[in-house]
């Protein structure tokens, strides 16, 4: 909510996820769990109603072509 979302409006925090991930970096890549999958690593802003920030996003992608999951995302403080 720091960032101007509401529960009231959730469709613009899915556009802003997906616009995070059109603009991102990705920086890791490695296999699923099990070895099923891929699990993709993302860096980038994230732009809320009021503010941004740098997000770190971790999605999942099942199979090649398929839509990816968002695993967890938090800022990125340059760890």
């Amino acid at each position: 909510m720091a960032l101007g979302f509401s529960p009231e409006a959730p469709e613009a925090l899915e556009e802003a996820l997906l616009r995070h991930t059109e603009e991102a970096e990705e920086v890791a890549r490695r296999p699923g769990f099990l070895g099923q999958g891929l699990v993709l690593v993302l860096r980038g802003p994230l732009r809320g109603p009021r503010r941004e920030v740098l997000l770190q996003s971790v999605w999942y992608l099942e199979e090649e072509g398929a839509a990816a999951r968002l695993v967890t995302a938090y800022p990125w403080r340059g760890r």
